[in-house]
């Protein structure tokens, strides 16, 4: 997501000149100086330019300064932009009854989302370029279709100058730090009530083929699963996108990436693979290496899922699901941010290490 579709979708297609703030500085006498410096160097640059997309400086070690994307300016509090009445959100307010309650917040697909109260509820408001990774569309489809006790409930949404928005209740829960067996169970018995696949089971997801050196990985995934039914899924469960309160789990959200016909325990898979990942600072490929779905944990917990639905254990199931899992979480990552394909180090370490362990396995 660039920092022009970002403003996109904050401003529209035919806003004029965006204003942007700078926050406050901080602290101690070097935040001054370099607050003033922040904002002189945006207004000779959009003077310059005449641009609507605003370059924000940020001083950085060494002697080059760095500039960091629009998003990243807003997610850290650097900045705020004043939006104009014509403005996407502020049409959606005016039209729709909206009261925001809080600031606006980007998400990691580049939409943007707020909080706020919809006819006396509680409800959170997303926002996307449309045909873009912050598209909220097949987010608020998901809502509709599967109607889970704890998914948002969806209620309106719309388009407006090209920028999708929708309306959907919000859930009042705490993400799950740490994937504990306890927690895993709960989340098992949801995935188990979600509705049965539509048809065989997509193995390569919602993105095209990474490329041919994939053939291999495919074909041991579909020889593997020909014996197994379908599933719903999340596409993207990791803890961030649970919500519990009291030791309950009350909430699941984000579904931008949710798929009709996965292939079973690639979203339990995924919740484990995200945590050890994050905690130990791993890429996909350091996970494959390791064949984390072996972890005691982890095995256990795949092992008590396939079992409410009816799954018998095979030898060589799980290399099998843990091959789908990869494969639907490195296509979900390229499509929610497809700029990663052109970083090699980011290729060769999630793509390109594991296919190669893949490759020694099932050749």
């Amino acid at each position: 997501m660039s920092s022009s579709e970002l403003l996109r979708t904050l401003v529209g297609s035919q806003a004029g000149p965006v204003d942007v703030f700078f926050s406050p500085p901080s602290p101690g006498w070097r935040g001054g100086p370099t607050y003033l410096a922040r904002r002189e160097v945006n207004r000779i640059r959009s003077v310059m330019r005449r641009k609507l997309e605003p370059v924000v400086w940020a001083a950085s070690p060494g002697l080059r300064p760095r500039y960091p994307s629009l998003r990243q300016a807003m997610l850290g509090g650097d900045i705020r932009i004043d939006l104009p009445e014509s403005a996407p959100i502020r049409i959606v307010q005016r039209t729709t009854g909206f009261a925001p309650t809080d600031k606006i917040r980007v998400g990691s697909g580049g939409g943007i989302r707020q909080m706020g109260r919809w006819h006396d509820r509680p409800v959170l408001t997303r926002l996307g370029t449309v045909d873009t990774p912050g598209d909220p569309l097949r987010h608020f489809q998901a809502l509709e279709r599967l109607a889970l006790e704890q998914m948002p409930e969806a209620f309106a949404s719309g388009e407006v100058d090209g920028v999708r928005w929708t309306i959907e209740s919000f859930i009042d829960g705490r993400p799950l730090k740490q994937v504990t067996p306890l927690m895993a169970s709960k989340v098992t018995a949801f995935l188990a009530g979600m509705p049965p696949g539509t048809g065989p089971a997509d193995v390569v997801g919602p993105a095209e083929p990474l490329s041919e050196d994939t053939a291999i990985v495919v074909k041991a995934i579909v020889q593997g699963i020909e014996d197994l039914p379908s599933v719903s899924a999340h596409g993207d469960l990791w803890s961030g996108n649970l919500l519990f309160r009291d030791g309950a789990l009350v909430g699941v959200i984000d579904w931008d990436s949710w798929r009709e016909r996965a292939v079973p325990g690639t979203d339990l898979l995924h919740l484990w693979a995200e945590d050890i990942r994050r905690a130990d600072g791993l890429s996909y490929g350091d996970l494959v290496g390791r064949a984390f779905w072996e972890d005691r944990n982890v095995s256990q917990s795949l092992g008590e899922y396939l079992s409410t639905l009816g799954i018998s254990w095979k030898r060589g199931l799980q290399p099998v699901l843990g091959a789908s899992w990869w494969l639907t979480a490195v296509t979900g990552a390229l499509a929610r941010n497809p700029l990663l394909s052109t970083d090699p180090g980011w290729m060769a370490r999630n793509v390109h290490q594991a296919i190669d362990t893949f490759d020694g396995h099932f050749k």
